[in-house]
């Protein structure tokens, strides 16, 4: 079984805003580390493993992990492992706004909510995804040839012109330099009129 999937919704918002920052991505790091255990989400670990995965330091990990406790997000507690060894770790309680969805394979997608896994709907997963937002087959191509083109004028050093996306520097920084920006794309500016 791989890790479960994150599932956010409206009200996650304020609560990622009050957490902060560091305090969501331990959040984060915990419930995508966390394994179903018959009576809740666990994730295996202490701090100096989530300071590991996040890459800072162990007593600002135990700060962290001590404002999601505090949050009443997790809990610390004692694990057994299917080894005889008692480890560490953390039960989530997942807030209103995010939810966990334990899922075995990538093929579980429900068709009807875009949810992988986590189809409360009981809809048939043989179904053809109809996506309203993100248009058919025949538009998705359209794009890629458009956007195929547009790389193909830059390649060849067509003269076309493109809009210049704002960017953290002067505009004589820009001009200096000679590149315009579209897309994220960049062209040799040659001669210009």
């Amino acid at each position: 079984m791989r890790a479960p999937t994150l599932v956010l919704s409206e009200p996650s918002r304020d609560l990622r805003r009050d957490l902060g920052a560091p305090a969501w991505t331990a959040f984060e790091e915990l419930v995508l580390s966390a394994v179903w255990r018959g009576d809740g989400w666990v994730a295996v670990g202490g701090v100096r493993s989530l300071a590991e995965q996040m890459g800072i330091a162990k007593n600002t990990a135990a700060r962290i992990v001590a404002s999601l406790v505090k949050a009443g997000l997790v809990t610390r507690e004692r694990l057994e492992d299917p080894e005889p060894a008692r480890r560490s770790g953390y039960r989530v309680h997942p807030p209103a706004g995010v939810r966990l969805c334990s899922i075995d394979e990538d093929n579980e997608r429900c068709t009807k909510t875009g949810d992988t896994g986590c189809c409360t709907k009981g809809c048939d997963t043989n179904e053809r995804r109809v996506d309203s937002r993100r248009g058919t087959a025949q538009e998705a191509g359209r794009s890629l040839e458009r956007t195929k083109a547009l790389s193909g004028a830059v390649k060849r050093g067509d003269r076309q012109r493109f809009a210049r996306v704002q960017r953290p520097r002067s505009r004589a920084q820009d001009e200096a330099q000679g590149r315009l920006f579209d897309l994220g794309v960049t062209a040799e500016v040659q001669d210009q009129p």
